[in-house]
């Protein structure tokens, strides 16, 4: 694994912090607990992966229709990867992929 600087990791962390913040009361803090200080290795990884597939996508039943959080996330993941010469592939079912598909291609521009 690359050496990564002092600047990357402290901002890393940060991200981390900021994350497990639990602004809308959902409970992420139990699980932000048990990943707590995973996301400077998660990082890493990804970005020694020879491929990455994304799943994203999670239809609301009571709204009928997708979330639209997720496929915009995944997208800056996406680009981030791209960027750093990753290949990136997704990954929804077919509730999502009205929402999923824009995205895929604005990332294939």
């Amino acid at each position: 694994m690359e050496e990564v600087d002092v600047y990357k990791t402290s901002t890393i962390h940060l991200l981390e912090r900021l994350c497990s913040e639990d602004i809308g009361r959902r409970g992420i803090k139990a699980i932000s607990e048990r990943c707590e200080g995973e996301l400077l290795n998660a990082s890493t990884s990804l970005l020694e992966a020879k491929r990455v597939l994304i799943t994203t996508g999670f239809f609301v039943p009571t709204g009928q229709a997708p979330e639209t959080d997720g496929p915009l996330g995944a997208a800056a993941i996406a680009q981030a990867l791209l960027r750093s010469g990753v290949p990136v592939d997704f990954i929804t079912d077919p509730l999502c992929a009205s929402v999923v598909a824009p995205v895929v291609e604005f990332l294939q521009r």
